[in-house]
């Protein structure tokens, strides 16, 4: 017994890939090509090219915020720092808890832990880091 027939055009691969450098997901690419999520996860096993240039468009969009994150930390945005160490660094064992206590103002503890591993000694850091937050 056959399905329906695909709507699936070879121009699409080109638009998904521009589509994903703008962010969109699955459900709304979904929407754009007016089908549903399971169609465009057909689409992806069903064509190859599809998925790759998906892929693609996702990787550069990927690039393009790590390098302005990159940047914004490098410029000693607090905010961008510790985004970079929470999810970059951890692969180094580094990892960023945020703990907020509304009885004491606008401060805000960055707790910054140091998880050694077999290759690693512990670094002598200190525990946490207080940061006023600006008004």
């Amino acid at each position: 017994m056959a399905g329906r027939p695909t709507k699936y055009k070879p121009q699409f691969a080109k638009e998904v890939e521009k589509l994903a450098m703008l962010g969109l997901t699955d459900i709304q690419l979904a929407e754009y090509f007016e089908i549903s999520e399971k169609s465009i996860n057909t689409w992806k096993k069903q064509y190859p090219e599809f998925l790759q240039s998906l892929k693609d468009g996702r990787v550069t969009a990927d690039i393009k915020v790590v390098e302005s994150l990159y940047k914004q930390a490098l410029k000693g945005n607090t905010i961008a720092s510790i985004y970079w160490i929470n999810n970059r660094c951890r692969a180094y064992g580094w990892s960023a808890k945020q703990n907020s206590d509304p009885d004491q103002g606008r401060n805000v503890n960055i707790q910054m832990n140091f998880i050694t591993n077999n290759d690693c000694r512990p670094l002598q850091l200190p525990n946490t880091i207080d940061i006023e937050a600006e008004e």
